[in-house]
């Protein structure tokens, strides 16, 4: 019996509802709050644009809503199934049968979800919600934006970038080691061997490892396609790319297990590399990195407007693709999506300032 329109859209509601209310009791605890976080609340609004934001009610700094549109929910679904046989060729880019399609494409869903809500969620954490009330008189911070195209004189588009950039990387970090997707453990131990108590992303090994990890790049990068090319364009703008390319880098530090960062004079963080890194890292270039961003590079733009995408040619990908490895080498920048990176991490000495005594949780 086929599920109607309707208790379809209910169940993915539903869903994210569940989603929400376990990482916004569970994050708490994993976290250690230095001081009381304001009580987050859930609401599905009945919008069709894909959206989400965070808002803080009258004058309450004790409550914060989270709220994303309905259409978030259909258009993330929809457009994973229309873009299933690329995201399938991702995550299984040997040519091997992927074990269980349906649950691959679900897991990738699941953790598209998550990554949204993770996201919300930081910006208030980590204070970015505060710090625009206080700073800029704004209560509210929408993922689709008019500032990301240098029109707000509230909020200048360098900042709002930075903000979204740390909300990606604390986002990406809890995927990898605070939610546990049963699915992806589930499928990784028909690939290799799964110990028992591996339950998070980040404890797998081997290839079990390289399957997890390509999941949660199709999800994030999924996402972060789908939010900036529904910001408002800017044709002369790196940012969206840049911010690809923090997706993932980060995601290649955690994997690589890069734990020596030292921030410079210019405040960029510089990883300082050991003797089994580069082997690390040309592994995540060639079975994670490179396989997903040459399956979705076009993402959306199958499913979309033709001249509504990150990437205009494959030259643009090749460039992408180089960025990836000399970004964490802090090789010199050559392209403007690297040099938007840096520019970015040189905010952060003078941001990271206005942003200290916001936080509730302290970052490393």
């Amino acid at each position: 019996m086929e599920t109607s329109e309707p208790e379809w859209q209910e169940m993915l509601q539903r869903d994210c509802e569940e989603a929400f209310d376990r990482l916004s009791t569970g994050l708490p605890h994993i976290l250690k709050p230095r001081r009381r976080v304001p009580s987050c609340r859930f609401r599905l609004r009945d919008k069709n644009d894909f959206n989400a934001r965070i808002r803080q009610p009258g004058h309450s700094e004790h409550l914060a809503i989270v709220e994303m549109n309905s259409g978030t929910l259909r258009t993330l679904h929809q457009t994973i199934a229309d873009s299933s046989t690329a995201i399938l060729a991702a995550i299984a880019p040997a040519n091997e049968s992927v074990i269980a399609p349906d649950l691959t494409l679900t897991s990738v869903y699941d953790v598209a979800v998550h990554f949204i809500l993770l996201h919300e969620l930081y910006h208030i954490y980590e204070g970015h919600l505060d710090f625009l009330s206080d700073s800029k008189g704004r209560r509210v911070l929408s993922e689709v934006e008019r500032c990301f195209t240098g029109d707000d004189p509230g909020l200048d588009r360098e900042t709002a970038y930075y903000l979204e950039m740390e909300a990606d990387g604390s986002a990406l970090v809890s995927l990898l080691t605070h939610v546990a997707f049963h699915s992806i453990v589930e499928q990784a131990a028909i690939i290799g061997p799964v110990e028992p108590a591996q339950t998070f992303v980040q404890e797998l090994s081997d290839e079990p490892r390289l399957f997890g990890y390509r999941i949660i790049l199709c999800a994030v990068w999924i996402v972060g396609a789908l939010v900036e090319v529904n910001r408002p364009q800017d044709s002369h703008s790196a940012l969206p790319l840049a911010r690809m390319l923090s997706l993932v880098s980060t995601l290649m530090s955690w994997f690589i297990e890069a734990d020596d960062l030292a921030a410079n004079e210019q405040g960029e963080l510089i990883q300082r590399l050991n003797e089994h890194h580069p082997e690390l890292i040309a592994l995540f270039l060639n079975h994670v990195a490179k396989p997903v961003v040459v399956h979705l590079w076009q993402f959306p733009r199958s499913v979309s407007d033709t001249s509504n995408a990150l990437f205009s040619s494959t030259v643009e990908l090749e460039q992408f693709l180089r960025d990836i490895q000399s970004l964490i080498g802090r090789q010199p920048a050559t392209s403007p999506a690297t040099q938007q990176i840096i520019a970015s991490e040189q905010l952060r000495i003078e941001t990271e300032e206005q942003l200290a005594r916001h936080r509730f949780f302290s970052i490393q």
